[in-house]
């Protein structure tokens, strides 16, 4: 029978067409199908819930080799048992049954037990009545999208808890702050949300050409950190540990700025405290110095002194030996002297006796021999005083030179000391020149 006899209407050349598109559409489902068994996990549950297909890729995903393996395993061995006992599990399976479908996040368990998210969907199958008769179920592994988010979210639950954290919008509006943030810059929650980045800022530099560049290039994309000074709400200064993190959209376009900061103002202060010490000691180092260089000239100048008193009293010394020994000469002079004198006093005796035999002749001698005694006895009687005091000085000589030794060798025991005491003088002068150089140091590092 014609196809135009079994339907009326329908041409050949029109049945022939339909027939083609038919197969055309059958290929595209086929060619559809297959793309999406090779990306995704296709599961056929019946009615319990229990599997009676599953493709290769929903195998894999779930940990086991034989996709056949899976026939007849119930849709709860996927599930931890909580929540497969519970009423919620229940009620998600009866909504299928009415033909209602399911989709969303949901996490299932693999062959060994581990935790797999999917992205799933739940798609009731109907038969020609109308009812539910049976299950499909479509799902990609998100297991690594979704531990990534955990671990983002941690981290930045770690961060929120100890740094203060702020958005911005590109134009330096704040968008939000955590607690830490607020407390830091003095503002409570309903206050701060809306204020601009340079209500923070010292006023001279938020005017300023810097500031200007700072936000420009952010807005470019570019990554800024470093030690910065802000201002809190009462006018405090506040040092930061910051860095601003441009924040991008798909197409790599900065949509924010995100910022993560650490008060260092304590640190910052402590700083500036042990620069100023720094300095100080610096300061009081090189006075020290300064003070031991002219301590080691003043006993250079003690030790060359003493060394010329050394030579004096040496030659003083020297000099009274000398006296000592011209004294003795003169002694020995005196002494012969006093026996001249001794010697014409006897004559002088014997020529008055011969004139007094003489008588008269002899009288004018005898005035004479009576002088000549009389300057005798003088002459010895000088000699005897001038030996006294040739003895006494010297008596006084030698107790000048004994007295000259002793104070030379006080000079020498101090020129020995005051030669120790200069080497003692020129170590610490190199020790505080040390300092200086080790505070001069420290003073550039806390620069």
């Amino acid at each position: 029978m014609p196809i135009s006899a079994r339907l009326p209407g329908i041409t050949t050349a029109a049945y022939r067409e339909y027939v083609a598109s038919l197969e055309e559409e059958s290929r595209r489902l086929r060619a559809e199908r297959r793309a999406m068994e090779t990306a995704m996990g296709v599961v056929h549950f019946d009615l319990r819930g229990r599997i009676t297909h599953a493709n290769q890729r929903f195998a894999e995903i779930l940990g086991y080799a034989d996709p056949d393996s899976l026939q007849g395993v119930p849709h709860q061995r996927f599930c931890d048992a909580q929540y497969a006992a519970s009423a919620d599990y229940e009620a998600f399976w009866a909504a299928l049954r009415r033909g209602d479908p399911q989709q969303g996040r949901v996490r299932r368990l693999d062959a060994q037990g581990r935790t797999v998210w999917l992205e799933a969907s739940y798609n009731p199958v109907m038969d020609d009545d109308g009812q539910t008769a049976s299950v499909i179920k479509i799902a990609s592994d998100i297991t690594e999208r979704v531990n990534k988010g955990i671990r983002d979210r941690a981290i930045i639950g770690a961060l929120d808890r100890v740094m203060a954290v702020a958005e911005f919008t590109v134009d330096g509006t704040l968008r939000k702050a955590n607690e830490n943030f607020r407390r830091l810059m003095g503002y409570d929650a309903g206050s701060i949300e809306g204020v601009h980045h340079r209500e923070f800022c010292p006023p001279e530099f938020a005017g300023s050409d810097d500031y200007a560049a700072f936000w420009k290039r952010l807005r470019a994309g570019e990554y800024y950190a470093d030690r910065v000074q802000r201002r809190a709400r009462d006018g405090s200064a506040r040092w930061l540990q910051a860095s601003y993190n441009p924040v991008f959209d798909d197409e790599q376009r900065v949509v924010g700025v995100i910022k993560f900061a650490t008060d260092i103002t304590d640190e910052v202060h402590r700083q500036e405290a042990e620069r100023e010490s720094a300095a100080y000691a610096l300061d009081v180092s090189r006075q020290s110095a300064e003070r031991s260089r002219a301590g080691v000239e003043t006993v250079n100048r003690s030790l060359e002194e003493t060394r010329r008193m050394s030579e004096r009293i040496e030659q003083a010394g020297r000099e009274a030996e000398g006296l000592d020994e011209h004294a003795e000469r003169i002694s020995a002079i005196v002494a012969a002297v006093r026996g001249v004198a001794d010697q014409t006093n006897l004559l002088a005796l014997n020529a008055a006796i011969e004139a007094a035999r003489a008588g008269d002749a002899g009288r004018g001698f005898s005035v004479v021999a009576d002088e000549v005694r009389k300057l005798a006895e003088r002459t010895a009687s000088e000699t005897t005083e001038i030996t006294s005091m040739v003895a006494d000085v010297q008596r006084r000589t030698r107790d000048f030179v004994a007295q000259m030794e002793g104070l030379l060798e006080h000079v020498r025991q101090g020129v020995a000391l005051t030669r120790e005491t200069g080497e003692t003088m020129e170590e610490v002068n190199r020790y505080a020149e040390s300092v200086v150089e080790a505070a001069g140091r420290v003073s550039e590092i806390r620069t």
